[in-house]
């Protein structure tokens, strides 16, 4: 605490105003995400050296939360990444895909250059990587596994048109994760349908289920709006999230959703109603409700009792924010893995 107290010290950090030239605000922003990476990797729960992403291009515009999953939108470029000894100050870059040649399909052969990918999860095992990868010919999301030395890549999900969209067909696939006994949740528009609130189409995709093979694809949700982020949590339920309006407000329902691993049981643990939990209102309440911001939890304005977290999904941190009247600051609780 000391160190971090210390940290806070430097003349970058202790600028406190937001007003100045953009190059000012550009340096602090850097130096606190600097601070933050570092109070991360000192935490005692991160135990591994390795990190596991994916290397994306910004597309050169905002898109509306149901356009920036589907593959048109995509902007080419990035990899999947391994980021090596991430406490040694010097880190290694390792592109996993880089000498990867497809063993199978339509791509047998080739490398999955100059497209664009997204949501990779690694297995339980640590020895499997599955991700989404679109490139400039089909402009669709599919599913793609590899292992973690780089060798066995092989397309789960595909491109071709089919008779019926649950087996192999040009929809948007993406978001896959890995459940305990293998089998791979995703998000895909295979359900059909389009958005209700839309003044054009904009299709409807939910959380679907597969064999890590690709094989045996069935829809685990039917929810007429869209879906998001699949995960599994400590109980083997499936943690996503979910655009869900029906007899409510448009925009404050965005609320996590567990199901079974079959899609069986689906139910939001908050209920129908936005409190304590919304994820879409910037504002702040003086009720104190809870409100979600990216992947962070804070409170409102008022001195607020965490109510008994449900199951989050992982890689999701917790904060506690409290008013400056109650004498505290931001402070980590935990972090969900």
């Amino acid at each position: 605490m000391n160190e971090l107290q210390a940290a806070l010290q430097k003349p970058v950090l202790a600028k406190r105003s937001a007003a100045g030239p953009a190059d000012d605000r550009r340096e602090l922003y850097r130096a606190v995400c600097a601070l933050r990476r570092e109070v991360m990797l000192a935490s005692p729960e991160i135990s591994f050296d390795t990190l596991l992403f994916a290397g994306v291009v910004k597309p050169g515009r905002d898109y509306h939360m149901c356009d920036q999953y589907l593959g048109w939108n995509a902007k080419n470029g990035g990899s999947l990444i391994l980021l090596i000894n991430i406490r040694s100050g010097s880190p290694k870059v390792q592109d996993l895909v880089v000498d990867a040649q497809m063993e199978s399909g339509d791509l047998k052969g080739k490398r999955l250059s100059g497209g664009a990918f997204l949501s990779p999860d690694l297995s339980f095992d640590g020895k499997k990587v599955i991700f989404a990868w679109t490139n400039q010919t089909d402009r669709c999301y599919h599913i793609f596994r590899i292992n973690i030395d780089g060798t066995g890549l092989v397309q789960l999900t595909g491109g071709r048109a089919a008779n019926t969209g649950l087996t192999d067909a040009s929809y948007h696939d993406f978001d896959p994760c890995w459940l305990p006994d293998g089998r791979i949740p995703f998000i895909s528009e295979r359900r059909g349908g389009y958005g209700r609130c839309h003044p054009r189409k904009v299709p409807t995709y939910t959380l679907h289920s597969m064999n890590d093979d690709g094989s045996d694809i069935v829809c685990l949700s039917y929810h007429e709006t869209n879906e998001w982020h699949p995960s599994v949590n400590n109980s083997g339920q499936i943690v996503y999230t979910r655009w869900d309006y029906l007899d409510r407000d448009d925009c404050i329902a965005h609320h996590l959703w567990l199901c079974d691993p079959d899609g069986c049981n689906p139910r939001a643990p908050h209920g129908n109603y936005p409190l304590p939990f919304t994820t879409m209102e910037g504002r702040s309440w003086s009720d104190g409700r809870l409100l979600w911001r990216g992947n962070v939890l804070v409170s409102g304005p008022g001195r607020v009792t965490m109510p008994n977290l449900p199951a989050l999904s992982r890689g999701m941190a917790i904060v506690s924010v409290e008013t400056a009247a109650c004498g505290k600051t931001v402070v980590p609780v935990s972090v969900v893995r």
